[in-house]
């Protein structure tokens, strides 16, 4: 299914293993224009736990396929990600490789801004099956940073990128590195708009993340 222009915050996981905001097992599905922010990933705390966090995969998103032997396969085009606690941002699970077979999912992110979590990086991917394209990350823990597939490291905090990220404001300010830094994707017309409304090919390049900045218009006044 898609799921268009939508936000996903503030929601506690307690004695879930992964996918703070959003879990998705065996299914083919693409986000689009979404804000996944202020996810919380808790464990119950064990003798084997090692903190706080220990297990906790997928702060925002996480994708296994328990129901073996569907393959997830997830799109994530134009998110933010922002301020959720956990080990990682964004995990790509799956079971064991049973029979030579690997029940796992595949995720593609697209012109998306991940804010790494509290405990680690950005993936934690056992497959080795995320793949970025022309997005945006804000530690040197990433993976996938400057010039990689069109991927940016940010060189300026977090809540300069945005008008008031503290506030859950995720509309870009005219400074940020985010401005036209993706790339047009099929579904992007001129009708097209983002999660605040705004038209997304204002400059015919699309900017990374949920929120284009600006309309387009120049105004004169005498």
């Amino acid at each position: 299914g898609i799921a268009p222009t939508a936000s996903f915050n503030s929601n506690d996981a307690t004695y879930v293993p992964h996918g703070g905001g959003i879990y998705i097992d065996s299914n083919n599905t693409i986000i689009r224009n979404a804000l996944i922010v202020s996810n919380n990933m808790f464990t119950a705390a064990s003798a084997g736990n090692l903190g706080t966090y220990t297990n906790a995969w997928g702060a925002a998103i996480g994708v296994s396929t328990v129901g073996y032997p569907v393959r997830s396969y997830v799109r994530l085009e134009n998110c933010t990600l922002d301020a959720n606690r956990g080990t990682n941002s964004v995990y790509n699970g799956g079971n064991p490789v049973y029979n030579n077979r690997e029940d796992n999912g595949v995720i593609v992110l697209k012109n998306t801004f991940v804010q790494e979590t509290e405990g680690d990086a950005a993936f934690l991917d056992v497959r080795n099956s995320i793949t970025p394209t022309s997005c945006a990350f804000t530690s040197e823990n990433a993976r996938f940073t400057d010039g990689e597939n069109g991927n940016i490291l940010l060189k300026q905090p977090v809540d300069k990128a945005f008008r008031g990220a503290a506030k859950g404001d995720y509309r870009l300010t005219s400074g940020s590195e985010l401005v036209d830094k993706g790339e047009v994707i099929g579904w992007m017309t001129a009708a097209s708009k983002d999660l605040y409304g705004r038209k997304r090919l204002v400059h015919k390049i699309p900017d990374i993340g949920c929120s284009e900045l600006g309309t387009g218009l120049l105004l004169l006044f005498k």
